[in-house]
């Protein structure tokens, strides 16, 4: 916001450099310029030079300069009223009177004429020639320019050093690249999870991203090394590798295509002497599903029932892609170490479920 208002009361000088020139305020016109630069430059380019204001024009140079002025300040030259440049010109045009010489008395042998008496020089006319301004001072146009110069510079150095950089970052998108199936139909089968699969140069996480394999789709794998499935490729012969924690096998998807709910997230906690468990569920079947029921299940380390609660999800009907909230809470076991979730109707009827990995 600074810079703009620094620009703003800048590129007011220029209007207000003009019309100073021009016998105008200077202050007015700067005021003008920065409010609506685009009409006052060139109304102050239109401007006549001013006159009056106690200010005439000099008949030599043209500025303006006081009325009882004697020299211009800007050329030097005489600027005396009307009576005494008459006087002048009189005293330039008009020689000195001469004094008669002297009677002298007559001599025999010869006389020697008297020499008449020195004329008064005459007063050198102007040349029209300028004469060099006085000492110590400078026409308003010379300010008004030194003041636009400065406006100039300070307004290429305030867009230089505040211009905005814009290097490219670099991307951090995974590049795409189309999935191509080995000829031989040997190599197991394995799928993409539902936020699919990143493919990377090494079996390591922070390895290059080579492509992505789109959620659901189908791949085959050369071999199993630790949590790391190296996929088998037709047109490449180069390492290729998928982590687990993003891969299904056969079952996992067949067990998943039978789910009507997707749990998105779910933890459970002890407060207050309650033990609190919530999630949230999405609707993935192409149906709506009314009267949904979170069901948790509490056991200790070792398997053994402790309790059971149940609760309504938020939303009823939970509609195709919808996703809702849930909460169960039930009074706090020291011996709770372990619990487990599912969804039923309020009939009791099974409501199939599979989980989103964790990354």
């Amino acid at each position: 916001m600074f810079n703009y208002l620094v620009i703003i009361a800048l590129i007011g000088l220029l209007p207000a450099a003009i019309a100073q020139s021009k016998g105008r305020s200077f202050m007015l016109w700067w005021l003008y310029g920065a409010a609506i630069f685009i009409v006052a430059l060139p109304h102050a380019l239109m401007l006549s030079v001013a006159s009056g204001n106690g200010r005439v024009k000099c008949p030599h140079c043209a500025e303006l300069i006081l009325e009882e002025a004697r020299v211009c300040r800007f050329c030097g030259r005489d600027v005396a009223g009307p009576t005494a440049a008459v006087a002048t010109e009189t005293a330039i045009t008009t020689p000195a009177a001469v004094e008669p010489a002297p009677e002298i008395p007559a001599l025999a042998d010869a006389v020697e004429p008297a020499e008449p008496q020195a004329k008064a020089p005459a007063a050198q006319a102007p040349t029209g020639e300028p004469l060099p301004p006085a000492p110590g001072g400078f026409g308003s146009m010379t300010t008004g320019i030194l003041i636009v110069l400065l406006g100039v510079c300070a307004l290429f150095f305030a867009f230089v050093f505040n211009a905005p950089t814009t290097a490219k970052k670099p991307s951090t998108e995974t590049p795409t690249r189309a999935y191509t199936p080995p000829a031989a139909p040997s190599y197991p089968v394995a799928y993409a999870d539902d936020e699919g699969a990143t493919v990377r140069a090494r079996p390591s996480k922070t390895a290059d991203a080579l492509f992505s394999l789109q959620p659901g789709q189908e791949f085959r794998y050369k071999e199993i090394r630790g949590p790391w499935y190296r996929i088998a490729m037709a047109d490449s012969s180069a390492e290729q590798w998928v982590h687990q924690s993003a891969v299904l096998s056969q079952y996992e998807r067949s067990q998943r295509a039978g789910a009507d709910l997707r749990l998105k997230s779910w933890s459970w906690r002890e407060e207050y002497s309650f033990a609190i468990a919530e999630g949230s569920v999405m609707n993935v079947s192409g149906r709506s599903l009314e009267n949904v029921e979170a069901v948790v299940t509490f056991t200790t380390s070792d398997g053994t029932f402790i309790t059971s609660d149940d609760a309504l999800i938020a939303f009823s009907p939970l509609l195709p892609g919808q996703t809702s909230p849930w909460k169960v809470t039930t009074r706090w076991n020291p011996q709770m170490a372990k619990a487990s979730i599912e969804f039923k109707t309020l009939r009791g009827e099974r409501i199939g479920h599979h989980a989103i990995r964790r990354r």
